[in-house]
């Protein structure tokens, strides 16, 4: 299991978030070396968010997209969504709604092919707007 790194978060533990998700990227840099298929993607979403903490949205972008794609290749429709809508919280906190929504909609339908319902509908609720 990972953690995506939770720079968003606006509280007290911030870094301490902030310097586990390094630790953590540090650790999958080395575990894609003996298996790309399950690490892969996850590495590369730990590295978007960590572009996305240091303000580097160009970078944070290309390594969602990248996230996504691996995800898909791999065969992991949980984690395409994952990395969809934490795409999407980077296009619309960056005033992109609708790169946001084209995002969002691509997680509910990888979440409800993964068979989590009750997620892609608090996913739709939550940016119904």
């Amino acid at each position: 299991h990972y953690c995506v790194s939770p720079c968003r978060l606006e509280d007290s533990k911030t870094r301490e978030w902030h310097d586990a998700g390094k630790k953590a990227l540090s650790k999958y840099q080395t575990w894609v070396k003996y298996s790309d298929w399950n690490w892969e993607n996850k590495m590369l979403l730990l590295e978007a968010e960590s572009h996305a903490c240091e303000g580097e949205l160009e970078m944070a972008k290309s390594k969602f997209h990248a996230s996504i794609d691996s995800a898909q290749r791999h065969r992991f429709v949980h984690e395409e969504g994952l990395a969809s809508e934490l795409l999407g919280m980077l296009y619309e906190e960056n005033g992109n709604k609708e790169e946001a929504i084209q995002q969002y909609s691509h997680a509910r339908s990888c979440y409800q092919k993964w068979g989590a319902f009750a997620l892609a509908d608090r996913l739709y609720k939550s940016t119904a707007n």
